[in-house]
Protein backbone atom coordinates (compact mmCIF):
# COMPACT_ATOMS: atom_id res chain seq x y z
CA UNK A 1 0.00 0.00 0.00
CA UNK A 2 1.33 3.41 -0.98
CA UNK A 3 0.27 6.05 1.58
CA UNK A 4 0.76 8.81 -1.00
CA UNK A 5 -2.00 7.48 -3.29
CA UNK A 6 -5.69 8.10 -2.63
CA UNK A 7 -7.55 4.79 -2.35
CA UNK A 8 -9.89 2.90 -0.07
CA UNK A 9 -6.91 1.16 1.54
CA UNK A 10 -5.03 4.35 2.47
CA UNK A 11 -5.62 5.03 6.20
CA UNK A 12 -4.79 8.75 5.81
CA UNK A 13 -7.82 9.44 3.59
CA UNK A 14 -11.55 8.90 3.77
CA UNK A 15 -14.09 8.59 0.98
CA UNK A 16 -16.34 11.67 0.93
CA UNK A 17 -18.28 11.31 -2.32
CA UNK A 18 -18.96 8.80 -5.07
CA UNK A 19 -20.37 9.85 -8.44
CA UNK A 20 -23.10 7.93 -10.23
CA UNK A 21 -20.42 6.70 -12.64
CA UNK A 22 -18.38 5.31 -9.71
CA UNK A 23 -15.62 7.93 -9.37
CA UNK A 24 -14.62 8.13 -5.72
CA UNK A 25 -13.49 11.37 -4.08
CA UNK A 26 -11.33 11.27 -0.95
CA UNK A 27 -10.08 13.83 1.54
CA UNK A 28 -7.48 13.74 4.25
CA UNK A 29 -8.78 12.87 7.71
CA UNK A 30 -6.99 16.04 8.82
CA UNK A 31 -7.47 18.64 6.01
CA UNK A 32 -4.90 20.97 7.58
CA UNK A 33 -2.29 18.23 7.21
CA UNK A 34 -2.17 19.01 3.50
CA UNK A 35 1.30 18.68 1.94
CA UNK A 36 3.48 21.73 1.46
CA UNK A 37 3.13 21.54 -2.32
CA UNK A 38 -0.64 21.42 -2.16
CA UNK A 39 -0.65 24.10 0.56
CA UNK A 40 1.25 26.57 -1.61
CA UNK A 41 -1.02 25.80 -4.58
CA UNK A 42 -4.06 26.20 -2.29
CA UNK A 43 -2.83 29.63 -1.17
CA UNK A 44 -2.53 30.66 -4.82
CA UNK A 45 -6.04 29.34 -5.55
CA UNK A 46 -7.41 31.08 -2.47
CA UNK A 47 -5.91 34.35 -3.65
CA UNK A 48 -7.60 34.05 -7.04
CA UNK A 49 -10.85 32.94 -5.37
CA UNK A 50 -10.78 36.11 -3.27
CA UNK A 51 -10.52 38.10 -6.52
CA UNK A 52 -13.46 36.09 -7.93
CA UNK A 53 -11.28 34.93 -10.82
CA UNK A 54 -9.49 31.73 -11.67
CA UNK A 55 -5.86 31.99 -12.72
CA UNK A 56 -6.77 31.23 -16.34
CA UNK A 57 -9.51 33.88 -16.33
CA UNK A 58 -7.07 36.44 -14.91
CA UNK A 59 -4.51 35.58 -17.60
CA UNK A 60 -7.21 35.87 -20.27
CA UNK A 61 -8.37 39.28 -19.04
CA UNK A 62 -4.81 40.57 -18.91
CA UNK A 63 -4.14 39.30 -22.45
CA UNK A 64 -7.31 41.01 -23.69
CA UNK A 65 -6.37 44.22 -21.92
CA UNK A 66 -2.92 44.17 -23.55
CA UNK A 67 -4.51 43.50 -26.93
CA UNK A 68 -6.72 46.58 -26.50
CA UNK A 69 -3.77 48.72 -25.43
CA UNK A 70 -1.62 47.49 -28.33
CA UNK A 71 -4.46 48.25 -30.77
CA UNK A 72 -4.93 51.66 -29.11
CA UNK A 73 -8.52 50.73 -28.34
CA UNK A 74 -9.05 52.54 -25.06
CA UNK A 75 -12.76 51.68 -24.92
CA UNK A 76 -12.02 47.96 -25.18
CA UNK A 77 -9.22 48.17 -22.60
CA UNK A 78 -11.46 50.13 -20.26
CA UNK A 79 -14.18 47.45 -20.59
CA UNK A 80 -11.69 44.81 -19.43
CA UNK A 81 -10.84 46.91 -16.36
CA UNK A 82 -14.56 47.35 -15.69
CA UNK A 83 -15.04 43.56 -15.87
CA UNK A 84 -12.30 43.04 -13.29
CA UNK A 85 -13.75 45.75 -11.07
CA UNK A 86 -17.24 44.22 -11.42
CA UNK A 87 -15.91 40.83 -10.31
CA UNK A 88 -14.62 42.36 -7.09
CA UNK A 89 -18.27 42.75 -6.08
CA UNK A 90 -19.05 39.03 -6.55
CA UNK A 91 -19.51 37.02 -3.39
CA UNK A 92 -17.57 34.21 -5.00
CA UNK A 93 -16.79 32.70 -8.37
CA UNK A 94 -17.34 28.95 -8.77
CA UNK A 95 -14.39 28.07 -11.03
CA UNK A 96 -11.83 29.52 -8.64
CA UNK A 97 -13.48 27.67 -5.75
CA UNK A 98 -13.31 24.42 -7.72
CA UNK A 99 -9.60 25.06 -8.31
CA UNK A 100 -9.25 25.10 -4.52
CA UNK A 101 -11.40 21.97 -4.12
CA UNK A 102 -9.11 20.14 -6.56
CA UNK A 103 -6.28 20.56 -4.08
CA UNK A 104 -8.13 19.29 -1.01
CA UNK A 105 -10.04 16.41 -2.62
CA UNK A 106 -8.48 13.49 -4.46
CA UNK A 107 -9.83 10.87 -6.80
CA UNK A 108 -8.86 7.21 -6.76
CA UNK A 109 -5.21 6.75 -7.74
CA UNK A 110 -4.18 10.40 -7.27
CA UNK A 111 -1.04 11.31 -5.34
CA UNK A 112 -2.21 13.09 -2.18
CA UNK A 113 1.04 15.04 -1.74
CA UNK A 114 1.62 16.46 -5.22
CA UNK A 115 -0.97 18.35 -7.31
CA UNK A 116 -1.58 16.85 -10.76
CA UNK A 117 -2.91 18.77 -13.74
CA UNK A 118 -4.22 15.53 -15.25
CA UNK A 119 -6.20 14.57 -12.14
CA UNK A 120 -7.36 18.18 -11.64
CA UNK A 121 -8.65 18.24 -15.23
CA UNK A 122 -10.68 15.08 -14.54
CA UNK A 123 -12.14 16.61 -11.38
CA UNK A 124 -12.95 19.90 -13.12
CA UNK A 125 -14.73 17.98 -15.88
CA UNK A 126 -16.84 16.25 -13.22
CA UNK A 127 -17.56 19.59 -11.52
CA UNK A 128 -18.66 21.07 -14.85
CA UNK A 129 -20.68 18.14 -16.17
CA UNK A 130 -22.38 16.65 -13.12
CA UNK A 131 -24.76 18.93 -11.17
CA UNK A 132 -24.70 16.55 -8.18
CA UNK A 133 -20.90 16.70 -7.94
CA UNK A 134 -20.99 20.47 -8.41
CA UNK A 135 -23.67 20.88 -5.74
CA UNK A 136 -21.74 18.76 -3.26
CA UNK A 137 -18.33 20.42 -3.67
CA UNK A 138 -19.23 24.09 -4.21
CA UNK A 139 -20.34 24.82 -0.60
CA UNK A 140 -17.46 22.76 0.76
CA UNK A 141 -14.98 24.73 -1.35
CA UNK A 142 -16.45 28.00 -0.09
CA UNK A 143 -16.03 26.83 3.51
CA UNK A 144 -12.50 25.68 2.73
CA UNK A 145 -11.66 29.13 1.43
CA UNK A 146 -12.95 30.70 4.62
CA UNK A 147 -11.20 28.26 6.96
CA UNK A 148 -8.00 28.38 4.90
CA UNK A 149 -7.98 32.17 5.20
CA UNK A 150 -8.17 31.83 8.96
CA UNK A 151 -5.31 29.32 9.11
CA UNK A 152 -2.77 30.80 6.68
CA UNK A 153 -0.16 31.45 9.37
CA UNK A 154 -0.35 27.87 10.63
CA UNK A 155 -0.12 26.53 7.08
CA UNK A 156 2.90 28.72 6.35
CA UNK A 157 4.68 27.55 9.51
CA UNK A 158 3.96 23.90 8.59
CA UNK A 159 5.27 24.53 5.07
CA UNK A 160 8.47 26.15 6.34
CA UNK A 161 9.06 23.32 8.81
CA UNK A 162 8.62 20.73 6.07
CA UNK A 163 10.97 22.63 3.75
CA UNK A 164 13.59 22.82 6.51
CA UNK A 165 13.30 19.06 7.02
CA UNK A 166 13.64 18.41 3.27
CA UNK A 167 16.63 20.75 3.02
CA UNK A 168 18.36 18.90 5.84
CA UNK A 169 17.83 15.56 4.06
CA UNK A 170 19.12 16.91 0.75
CA UNK A 171 22.16 18.62 2.26
CA UNK A 172 23.40 15.26 3.60
CA UNK A 173 24.02 14.18 0.00
CA UNK A 174 25.71 17.34 -1.25
CA UNK A 175 29.44 17.54 -0.59
CA UNK A 176 30.32 20.33 1.84
CA UNK A 177 32.78 21.80 -0.68
CA UNK A 178 29.88 22.77 -2.97
CA UNK A 179 28.35 24.86 -0.17
CA UNK A 180 31.68 26.60 0.51
CA UNK A 181 32.64 27.17 -3.15
CA UNK A 182 29.44 27.13 -5.22
CA UNK A 183 31.08 28.37 -8.43
CA UNK A 184 34.11 26.06 -8.27
CA UNK A 185 32.58 22.58 -8.36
Amino acid sequence: MNKEIASETNPDVKEVFKTKSGVKFFSLHQPHAISAERGVAAEESRRYASLCLSKNEMKGLIAEYKKGVNNQDIVYSHSIIQEMEYRLNYICEANSLFDLACLYFFIDGENIRTPSEAFNAKKKELFASDPEVRGFFLPIALNLMRSFSESQETDLVNYLEEMRSQSARISRYIPETIWKNPGNS
